[in-house]
């Protein structure tokens, strides 16, 4: 009968084997416009199948703009009275300022041509008017121009995410590969079967052999204890070491066509020291059988 241990493990190496077969098959490396993905192996698991790495890298557009994107997001985003000033200035600062500072050198000329001097009071009421007008600029353009500052701000801040968003829209990075499979070899039902097909063979050869020996035969086998013992009816014979009382080698070895192991002596062994124990089976095409009666 099979080992059912050795047969497991066997069955567990062979399921292992077809797994990682199957997972060399379905490691394609790919490549398409928005970067790769490669697989190698870095070393073995602890029961020995291959460890493997997986990397996927973007191409350099693409890296661009996802460093883009963290970077914007990674920095703090305000929307507070100063911040929107702050970009204000910065969207109307080039043309607001040249006009005012042109308003002020025009009043400046004005004050000089009719004789009013700096330092003068009228001079101080003056200028203070000017810089009261340009601050009621800057408020208005505050007023007027604060969604707008609002949306820019906004638009500069989801646009490297809106971009990156684009790219990658509706395009996965890693293009499912063919799935490629391997089928498991069923060890354990091959083992079954072959014992099965061993054992109904084994039990044929022995009606065949019992039929010789009982059919017919004029009490051949009666008064002793007949087993065919010819050394052509055997395979897998390995001598023990041992011996009978009359010197007879014990072996074991295997009927051929059975799986199953005896223990017992050769008919060809036995002939050399008690040749009245061994008897040629009737109808046997020449095959001999041993009383083991006589030769326990």
């Amino acid at each position: 009968m099979p080992d059912p241990a050795k047969t497991a493990a066997a069955q567990s190496k062979m399921n292992i084997d077809t797994a990682t077969a199957q997972q060399n098959l379905n490691m394609v490396d790919q490549t398409n416009p928005f970067g790769s993905t490669t697989y190698q192996q870095i070393g073995t698991n602890a029961d020995g199948t291959p460890k493997y790495q997986q990397t996927t890298s973007l191409n350099p557009g693409l890296q661009n703009a996802v460093d883009n994107a963290y970077s914007t997001i990674s920095q703090p985003f305000s929307m507070d009275t100063s911040a929107i000033e702050s970009h204000l200035a910065d969207l109307y600062g080039s043309r607001v300022n040249p006009m005012l500072d042109r308003r002020r050198e025009s009043t400046e000329q004005d004050l000089f041509n009719r004789g009013v001097r700096p330092g003068s009071e009228a001079y101080k009421r003056a200028m203070e008017g000017v810089s009261q007008g340009e601050n009621d600029a800057w408020n208005q353009l505050a007023l007027t121009g604060r969604q707008q500052a609002i949306s820019e701000l906004l638009t500069g801040r989801q646009q490297p995410i809106n971009e990156l968003t684009a790219l990658m829209s509706g395009t996965q990075m890693n293009a499912p590969a063919p799935q490629a499979g391997v089928a498991p070899t069923d060890y354990a039902s091959l083992v079954g079967q072959k014992y099965a097909a061993d054992a109904n063979q084994y039990g044929q050869m022995w009606g065949g052999i019992g039929n010789l020996l009982g059919a017919g035969l004029g009490g051949w086998a009666q008064g002793g204890f007949m087993m065919p013992s010819d050394e052509r009816l055997k395979e897998d014979i390995h001598a023990t070491g041992e011996r009978t009382r009359d010197g007879i080698p014990i072996k074991t070895f295997r009927y051929k066509g059975s799986p199953m192991m005896h223990l017992g002596v050769m008919a060809q062994d036995a002939m050399k020291k008690r040749p009245d124990a061994v008897s040629r089976i009737p109808g046997g095409g020449g095959m001999m059988a041993v009383d083991y009666s006589k030769v326990a």
